[in-house]
């Protein structure tokens, strides 16, 4: 489900930064908290769990405007994509034009999460199936 622009609140989270939150719906933020925590949970981090959710609901983003809208640390941003693109969870292309010199800029977008549980689900299969052999 994509969301209109509308349907989303800037809160100021520091001086520089700004994090969206989804609105629109009645307990808004305890729904929000709960998504984060099964993302959470399911990328045993809470920093790539915003960064997901942030680029599913923006459709897909910089790394500078992931810092800007999730609120995270810089370093934690970079970690955090490097190492969910090297798994799978998100694509990353050269944007066609960089922002004055130096290096051109990735987009980062989030893989569906039916690919992603997909993926949960196979390895889980298979180390059940392993289990099974060793008994």
């Amino acid at each position: 489900m994509k969301l209109m622009p509308e349907a989303r609140r800037i809160e100021v989270c520091s001086k520089h930064n700004v994090k969206q939150t989804l609105i629109g719906a009645p307990n808004h933020s305890a729904k929000v908290r709960r998504i984060e925590e099964i993302m959470g949970a399911l990328f045993k981090s809470e920093a790539k769990a915003r960064i997901y959710i942030f680029l599913v609901v923006r459709g897909g983003a910089l790394a500078g405007e992931i810092e800007k809208g999730t609120c995270l640390h810089p370093s934690t941003v970079r970690e955090a994509l490097s190492e969910m693109v090297r798994d799978g969870y998100l694509s990353r292309a050269k944007t066609k034009k960089g922002a004055g010199a130096g290096r051109t800029p990735y987009s980062y977008c989030a893989v569906p999460i039916r690919s992603i549980l997909k993926g949960y689900a196979e390895a889980l299969e298979s180390h059940l199936k392993t289990a099974g052999r060793r008994t």
